[in-house]
C-alpha cells in the first residue's frame, strides 16, 4: 500500500489532537510484544465490499455485499444477522458483539494507539487478531493510513484490493447510535477527519463510492 500522500495527514492529525508520540510508542511495542497475529487476511482482490459504519440508522438495511465492519458497527450487522468477513476495531466498541463476530468466523484487525493502552493489556491475548495495525509500521505491525475504524476499514479493504467499496452508515454531522463509548465533541471532531480523509481517499482510488 503505497501511503506517501497519507503521512503529511497524519503529522496534522497528532498535532490536532495532541497525541502523545511517548504513548504511541508504548502502544506499538505492546502490540509487537502482546499481540500474535494469526491466520489471514480475507481476500478483496477484485470484489465488492461494503464497509459497514456506526452511523447506520436503525431502519437501514445493510447492503449485499462483502461486509467489512468498523468497530461499534458489529452490532447493526449481527441485529441484522449479517456476518462481516472483517471487523476494524481500536476496542472501544461492543466487545460482546466482537466475540460474536470473531466466533462467527470474522477476522480482526486491532488498531493501537496511545489512548487505548488499557483496552490493548486487556483484550489483545483474547482476541488473537489477524493483524495489528498502529501509527507507523513496524516488525510484525502493519499500518494501512486511517484515523477512525471507519475511514480505517476503508483504507483496509482498498489497499487489499477491493474492486468496489461502497459505504453504509456513514454520517459525519452526528455521532452514530452505534458509536460504543466515543461520545461528544471530540467524536464530532473525528467524523469531520473521517470526512476529509474519505474525500483524500476517494481522488486517489476510483474504486471508493463516496
Amino acid at each position: 500500500v503505497k501511503l506517501d500522500w497519507w503521512w503529511p495527514l497524519q503529522a496534522r492529525l497528532a498535532r490536532e489532537f495532541g497525541h502523545d508520540s511517548r504513548r504511541e510508542t508504548v502502544a506499538l511495542r505492546m502490540l509487537q510484544r502482546m499481540a500474535h497475529p494469526s491466520g489471514e487476511l480475507p481476500r478483496f482482490t477484485g470484489r465488492s465490499v461494503v464497509v459497514v459504519g456506526a452511523g447506520l440508522r436503525p431502519d437501514e438495511v445493510i447492503p449485499s455485499g462483502l461486509l467489512v465492519a468498523a468497530d461499534g458497527a458489529v452490532r447493526a450487522c449481527r441485529e441484522q444477522q449479517r456476518l462481516p468477513v472483517l471487523v476494524v476495531s481500536d476496542l472501544d466498541g461492543y466487545r460482546d458483539d466482537l466475540h460474536w463476530a470473531i466466533n462467527g468466523g470474522a477476522a480482526l484487525v486491532v488498531h493501537g494507539h496511545g489512548d487505548n493502552l488499557v483496552a490493548l493489556g486487556e483484550w489483545l491475548p483474547r482476541l488473537q487478531p489477524v493483524a495489528v495495525t498502529a501509527t507507523r509500521p513496524a516488525p510484525g505491525v502493519a499500518c494501512w493510513g486511517g484515523f477512525t475504524d471507519g475511514d480505517r476499514a476503508v483504507l483496509t479493504a482498498l489497499g487489499f484490493g477491493a474492486r468496489r467499496v461502497r459505504l453504509a452508515g456513514f454520517r459525519f454531522d452526528a455521532v452514530g447510535p452505534y458509536s460504543g463509548s466515543s461520545r461528544g465533541r471530540l467524536k464530532q471532531q473525528k467524523l469531520a477527519w473521517a470526512q476529509r480523509i474519505l474525500r483524500a481517499t476517494a481522488q486517489r482510488y476510483p474504486a471508493l463510492e463516496f
